[in-house]
Order: structure tokens, then C-alpha cells, then sequence
């Protein structure tokens, strides 16, 4: 069945996210074909890997990703169709595509893990303007579909003062700030909601994205990378937008290598 874009702006609102057909598959097939460059052993091989070296190696990858262009590709051909979805007439983006690569859990050493756990982008960021933004994650993997991240059903509906957040310097997804770690996304203060009527009474779900779709979702929902259970390294690619009218702040962002958070797709193509 054909999802309308009338039915994608419902699931938005009511469910704190949709799955969008991709406009043209141009950015994806750009990001496999770099991916496959920097990955193309066996995932076993890479669970040998001691984390700050995998964390270097995702690094270089998702350079190149931002390098060759492929933010810009994916906002030039998605900009209209998010706008419309938003129903706004200005959008500004995340200035990175990032690079998710996630090891087989079975196949790690003990103790280890690259996912993030459940979180929304308000427990990290210093302004309110985080609620009007959307992240944007797209598979690049049959794992990545197999194995997706999970999310709290409505919990974008849930007001920050009704969750109890506390810092856990012990997290394993911990890293060091300014480390390559840091930059490909992972938290050096990891932060956990730790209230049980929110998370631990809560059915999750993991999100299903068939191929050659990506997903949208709002930054309030309560999100995390969950463990990959495939025997295939899971790869994807993130970003996120925000309409431009609700920025406040646009301080630099250590993941864009400099630039600052938020760009238009004018700035993007300008480097």
C-alpha cells in the first residue's frame, strides 16, 4: 500500500515518526560503495578489534562519506519532500552524515558494545531548540533492516521533567571527549533514563525500514542503537533537520569537523 504524504505527517505527529520512500537512491549508493571500501572484511575481524581503533577506522569512513558529498546529495534530494512533511518553507541541516557500524554483539568481546542506549537528543543538548528537530537515519545494510534500532512507542509526547536522567561514567559506550569515538557520535557523559514507568514498564519496538527507504523521527523520542543480533556488521547513516525558524543557538559542532551545527542546503553546497 502506498503511504500518502497525508499518512506520513499523521504517523509524524502521532507516532514520533514516519518511514519515507527515498527520492533517489544517488546518497545511498554513493555511502555503500565508500562503506564497502573501508569495511570489506569479515565482521569477526572487526570484533577483534580493540574499540579505539574501530572507532578510528568508522572515523576515516564517515570522512569520506562527508567529503565525497553525500549529505549534500541526500538533502538536495530530500530538502522538498521534508519540507512538505514539516510544512515549513525553510529547513536547515545537521552538518554531518554520520556513520553507525555496529559489530555483531555475539561476535564481541565481553564487556564491549557500540550501541548507544535510550536517549533523545534533549539529554545532550544545551538549547530547547532540540524539540523542533528531526533526525534523519537511513540503513545501509540488510542488518541495519534485520536489526534497527529500537524506540519507546509516544515517547516523544513525554515532557523532560518526567524523566529521571543520571550520568553512568561506567557506561561502556563511554568515550573520550574529542576521540574519535566522540566524533562518530558516542557520548563522553552517557546519560540514562533510569525511571521504570517510562522505559523499563514500556514494550520497545524496533523500527522496521525496508530498503531504499529512510526514517524520520522526531529528537524528543526516546531512542537507542540496540544491539545488533545479526552475525553481519549493521551499518546506517544519520543526520538531522531542523525548519530554521526555531534556531536559537548555532555553536560549532565537533562532528562536523568545525562547522557550525545547523546549515542550509545553500551553505552545504558551498562547503
Amino acid at each position: 500500500m502506498t503511504t500518502t504524504m497525508k499518512d506520513s505527517r499523521a504517523s509524524l505527529l502521532t507516532d514520533g515518526f514516519a518511514v519515507v520512500p527515498l527520492q533517489n537512491y544517488k546518497a545511498l549508493d554513493m555511502a555503500r560503495a565508500i562503506v564497502n571500501r573501508h569495511f570489506d572484511a569479515s565482521a569477526a575481524s572487526y570484533c577483534e578489534l580493540q574499540r579505539e581503533e574501530f572507532h578510528a577506522r568508522v572515523e576515516d569512513c564517515q570522512i569520506e562519506l562527508n567529503e565525497s558529498g553525500v549529505l549534500v546529495q541526500f538533502a538536495e534530494d530530500h530538502q522538498g519532500i521534508f519540507e512538505r512533511l514539516l510544512c515549513c518553507s525553510a529547513l536547515a541541516w545537521v552538518s554531518v552524515m554520520k556513520l553507525r557500524a555496529v559489530r555483531p554483539q555475539a561476535l564481541m568481546r565481553p564487556g564491549s558494545r557500540d550501541h548507544v542506549g535510550l536517549h533523545r537528543e534533549s539529554l545532550y543538548a544545551a538549547s530547547n531548540q532540540v524539540a523542533f528537530q528531526y533526525n534523519i537515519w537511513t540503513p545501509l545494510s540488510d542488518s541495519a533492516t534485520a536489526s534497527g534500532m529500537w524506540y519507546v512507542p509516544f515517547s516523544h509526547l513525554i515532557p523532560d521533567s518526567d524523566l529521571c536522567v543520571e550520568v553512568n561514567m561506567s557506561n561502556p559506550i563511554r568515550v573520550e571527549r574529542y576521540s574519535s569515538g566522540h566524533r562518530i557520535g558516542l557520548p563522553y557523559i552517557p546519560k540514562e533514563v533510569s525511571n521504570s514507568s517510562v522505559v523499563l514498564n514500556s514494550p520497545l519496538s524496533r523500527f522496521n525500514v525496508p530498503r531504499g527507504h529512510c526514517l524520520i523521527f522526531s529528537a524528543m523520542l526516546l531512542h537507542g542503537g540496540g544491539e545488533n543480533v545479526t552475525s553481519e556488521m549493521r551499518f546506517s547513516m544519520d543526520t538531522g533537520i531542523i525548519p530554521t525558524e526555531h534556531i536559537e543557538h548555532n555553536g560549532i559542532l565537533f562532528a562536523a569537523r568545525g562547522n557550525r551545527h545547523y546549515s542550509t542546503l545553500e551553505t552545504l553546497r558551498n562547503g
